[in-house]
C-alpha cells in the first residue's frame, strides 16, 4: 500500500467480524479442497489443490502477539511455485 514501510506492523483482533468473515470462509474453503484432493486427479491438480490448503492455512495462521505484517511480499511467498 502507498504510505505504508516495511516496517509497519499490524495487530489482528480475533473478534472483530472481519477476521471472523475471513477465518470461517478459510476453514471451509480447506474442507472442501480436503474433500476435492480426495478424488482421483492428476499430479499437477492434486498439487495445486495442497498448495491452495497450504496458503489458506498461511492465512490463518496469523495471531496476536506473532508479527501480522509478512516480511517480504506476496510474489516472494510463491516464488518458485508454478500457477494453476
Amino acid at each position: 500500500m502507498p504510505g505504508l514501510s516495511s516496517q509497519t506492523r499490524g495487530q489482528l483482533d480475533l473478534l472483530s467480524p472481519t477476521w471472523v468473515f475471513i477465518a470461517d470462509y478459510a476453514h471451509s474453503e480447506i474442507a472442501a479442497l480436503r474433500q476435492a484432493n480426495d478424488r482421483p486427479m492428476d499430479a499437477d491438480r492434486t498439487a495445486a489443490i495442497r498448495g491452495q490448503i497450504k496458503a489458506l492455512k498461511k492465512l490463518l495462521e496469523l495471531k496476536p502477539g506473532r508479527e501480522a505484517a509478512p516480511k517480504s511480499t506476496p510474489a516472494d511467498l510463491f516464488a518458485g511455485e508454478e500457477e494453476y
